[in-house]
């Protein structure tokens, strides 16, 4: 039951890691276009 825990941790953590390293995506970047 640890090896599930910590291996649901790992993905959890790495999943976080992910997230706050990308930086919010534009909304739309065709509106560019339409300026």
């Amino acid at each position: 039951m640890r090896f599930n825990f910590q291996l649901f941790a790992v993905l959890l953590l790495a999943f976080a890691v992910i997230v706050a390293a990308e930086p919010e995506p534009e909304p739309e970047p065709e509106r560019e276009y339409e300026l």
